[in-house]
C-alpha cells in the first residue's frame, strides 16, 4: 500500500511550511502523510472529506496493522506514530485555518503516550568540551592558512565553539546564516527552531571570536565562487553543512582529543552524536550553579520538564544537597 499521489491540499500544506523556512519539518511530514495518501486509497476516502472516525481506524492502522514496503509487518514505535500522527495533526488543522475544511476532525486525536526519561546521550565535561575545541584548533594550525583545507578546518572549529557555546539543536545551528549573528554584541538570532519562532541569544565571546575569522577569512574559500544562499555554514559542495557531518567531525575529533590525553579517562568510550553538543551545554551551565528557570530559556524549551530531562541529578548531589539544607539531616 504505497506509492498513491498526495492529494494537492497535502502538496500545498508541506510547500506552506517550506515557506515558512520548515523544510526540515515538511521533510518529515511527507512520510506521515503518505502513510495517509495510502490508507485512504486503499479506504476510498478523499482526505479533504475524512471524518474523525476515519483518522482513528487510521491511528489503530499505524498502531496494528502497518505494513512495511516488503511486506511484513512493522510494529511502529510509539513515538515514531506520534511522529506520523503529529504530520496528520497539523495538516488537518491547517486545512481549518485555510477554510478549506469547516472542521477538523484531527484535533481530537490523541498521539500514543510515551514514557519520558532523561535525555540518552553521553555529553562533555567541561575539561573534555575544552580539550575537544583546542584538538580542533590544532586541526587549523597544521593546514597551510589560506588554502581550502585551512577554511574547511577553520569552519569545523566555528562550528564547534558556536554548537557548544550556544546549545542549539543541529537544524538551528546548521541553518543558520551570516546575518544571524551580531558580532558587536555576541548575540545570535534564532529565527526558527522546531516549530517556534525563536529570539535572540547571547554566546560566549570566545565562540563569537571563531565564527568571526571563519566568515572573514575562511568561507568565501570554501564557496570558491559558488552562489551564496546566506546560510553560514556552507559545505564543499553543498549549500550548507549536514548533520551526519557534523557527527562524524565529533567523533574523530573525539579519537583525537582522546589518544592526546590520556588522563581524560572515559573520553574514548563515550558514544558522542551531534545532539550531545547540545546536552554539553546544558550540563554545563547547569552544573556551574545556573538556574534551570534560565537553562530552559537558553534551550528554547516549551516546558521545564523537557529541561529536566537534560539535566539529571547525581545521587551524591542529592545527598549533599539533603545534608545542607534538611535541618534534620
Amino acid at each position: 500500500m504505497n506509492g498513491i499521489p498526495l492529494h494537492p491540499t497535502m502538496h500545498e500544506f508541506l510547500k506552506s511550511l517550506q515557506r515558512e523556512g520548515r523544510s526540515s519539518t515538511s521533510r518529515t511530514y511527507t512520510r506521515g502523510l503518505q502513510n495517509l495518501a495510502d490508507w485512504m486509497g486503499a479506504q476510498g476516502i478523499e482526505p479533504n472529506k475524512a471524518t474523525h472516525e476515519n483518522l482513528e481506524e487510521f491511528q489503530r492502522y499505524l498502531a496494528e496493522d502497518y505494513r512495511a514496503r516488503e511486506g511484513k509487518r512493522e510494529r511502529l514505535a510509539r513515538v515514531t506514530q506520534g511522529t506520523r500522527l503529529a504530520a496528520v495533526k497539523s495538516y488537518y488543522a491547517w486545512m481549518y485555518r485555510r477554510g478549506v475544511s469547516l472542521i477538523d476532525p484531527a484535533r481530537k486525536i490523541k498521539s500514543p503516550w510515551v514514557r519520558r526519561s532523561k535525555v540518552v546521550r553521553d555529553h562533555l565535561s567541561q575539561q573534555e568540551a575544552t580539550a575537544i575545541i583546542q584538538t580542533q584548533a590544532k586541526f587549523v594550525s597544521v593546514e597551510k592558512e589560506g588554502s581550502k583545507r585551512w577554511a574547511i578546518e577553520v569552519r569545523n572549529l566555528a562550528m564547534l565553539c558556536l554548537a557548544i557555546a550556544t546549545g542549539r539543536r543541529c537544524t538551528s545551528l546548521l541553518t543558520l546564516k551570516v546575518e544571524h549573528l551580531d558580532f558587536e554584541r555576541n548575540e545570535v538570532r534564532v529565527e526558527w527552531e522546531k516549530g517556534k519562532i525563536g529570539r535572540v541569544l547571547p554566546c560566549a565571546a570566545w565562540a563569537m571570536d571563531a565564527a568571526k575569522v571563519y566568515t572573514e577569512r575562511a568561507r568565501a574559500l570554501i564557496l570558491c565562487g559558488r552562489e551564496d544562499a546566506g546560510l553560514l555554514f556552507v559545505g564543499e559542495h553543498t549549500p550548507c553543512v549536514f548533520k551526519a557531518y557534523l557527527g562524524r567531525l565529533l567523533r574523530r575529533v573525539q579519537r583525537r582529543t582522546a589518544h592526546e590525553n590520556p588522563d581524560l579517562e572515559g573520553l574514548l568510550e563515550k558514544k558522542l552524536v551531534a545532539h550531545s553538543l547540545r546536552t554539553t551545554f546544558a550540563m554545563m551551565l547547569f552544573l556551574n550553579g545556573a538556574n534551570i528557570r534560565f537553562v530552559n530559556e537558553l534551550l528554547l524549551h516549551e516546558r521545564m520538564s523537557t529541561t529536566a530531562l537534560y539535566t539529571p541529578l547525581e545521587i551524591d548531589d542529592l545527598r549533599r544537597a539533603l545534608r545542607t539544607s534538611h535541618p534534620r539531616a
